[in-house]
């Protein structure tokens, strides 16, 4: 499988702490679909991909404050390739948005059930309550319009001190989530280093997991 990321924009309406992306998140700009295309075309026929191994992320900021056509016209302009994308689930859930996730991002290992990967980070993503509550809510939105819901949690300090393992199973799992993914934050992809756990502690964390 080659996975090749699309940014879409650098906007975000959230200001997570780990984040890199910093005061660029407060534009308001967007990616040329036409030249995105265009670009993808040269690299497939350049390297002679087999197209059904392709799989194209959607990225950001917030890959959802991008005008929807822009990226409906990269997934029709390459039917045989799949697609997803990784969003913070903080806006309106809009029907527009649903329908465009259901139609265009299926799982190949999940009998192509309809699916968006998601942000999730302990006391690093939030601001406030109300945000996370916006998550909440669309999260069982989507569960309940049958789309799986595949979080993406970053393994901090805070989240290994202060979160059991079997406690954060359980959150998620009577929430109706059976899928989570780990990531680790690295020196060059966060500000703040008292975020940055011992490697030994991420490595006991989810040998426990």
């Amino acid at each position: 499988m080659v996975k090749i990321y699309v940014k879409t924009t650098e906007s975000c309406n959230l200001h997570c702490k780990h984040c890199y992306i910093n005061d660029f998140r407060n534009k308001t700009s967007f990616f040329d679909e036409d030249q995105t295309i265009n670009w993808l075309k040269e690299y497939f026929k350049f390297y002679n991909f087999n197209i059904g191994d392709i799989l194209i992320s959607f990225h950001g900021g917030e890959p959802f404050l991008c005008p929807l056509p822009k990226m409906q016209k990269v997934v029709d302009a390459f039917p045989e390739v799949s697609f997803d994308a990784t969003s913070n689930l903080c806006y309106s859930l809009t029907p527009e948005i649903l329908d465009f996730i259901q139609k265009n991002f299926k799982d190949s290992f999940i009998n192509n059930k309809a699916f968006i990967k998601t942000s999730w980070d302990y006391k690093i993503r939030f601001r406030d309550g109300k945000e996370q509550g916006l998550w909440w809510s669309n999260v069982k939105t989507l569960i309940k319009e049958n789309v799986l819901v595949k979080p993406i949690i970053c393994l901090t300090s805070i989240l290994i001190n202060e979160i059991k393992p079997w406690v954060l199973l359980k959150i998620f799992k009577d929430n109706g989530i059976s899928f989570i993914d780990f990531e680790r934050l690295t020196e060059n992809t966060t500000e703040d280093k008292s975020l940055l756990p011992d490697l030994k502690a991420q490595d006991d964390y989810l040998y426990n997991l």
